[in-house]
């Protein structure tokens, strides 16, 4: 599976793999409410037990970990994407997006829930 969106900075309480990046490449409008869009339509894998907040304390939502059964996302990338349209996007992910016509095609959800648990630190009691 391949990481996208995960973020050290404004966050509390969640899981992260790297700071927030800005690009100097500014994508348009339309191609980040299609970004959100695909984001919002994935699978979740995994829910944790708790709400992600943004910098000011506002409840964003539940942190969960999504999926398109090749890419996998905290369920907070689309909401900070919104605020933050310089964030940096990965170029493949973009491209591999686009290549599906931003539709999530039809993955074996069960699949990727048992590779994301395999992985190091994911402990389930």
């Amino acid at each position: 599976m391949k990481k996208i969106g995960f973020l050290t900075e404004k966050m509390e309480v969640v899981i992260v793999t790297k700071n927030i990046d800005t690009t100097t490449t500014t994508h348009s409008p339309e191609l980040i409410t299609k970004i959100c869009e695909y984001l919002s339509a994935g699978k979740e894998v995994i829910s944790y037990m708790h709400i992600s907040i943004d910098e000011n304390s506002n409840a964003i939502g539940p942190y969960c970990i999504m999926t398109d059964g090749v890419w996998i996302w905290p369920s907070y990338f689309s909401y900070f994407l919104k605020r933050y349209p310089d964030l940096k996007v990965e170029s493949e992910f973009i491209d591999f997006i686009k290549n599906n016509n931003f539709k999530i095609k039809q993955f074996d959800l069960k699949a990727v829930v048992e590779e994301y648990l395999k992985r190091p630190g994911i402990m389930i009691t």
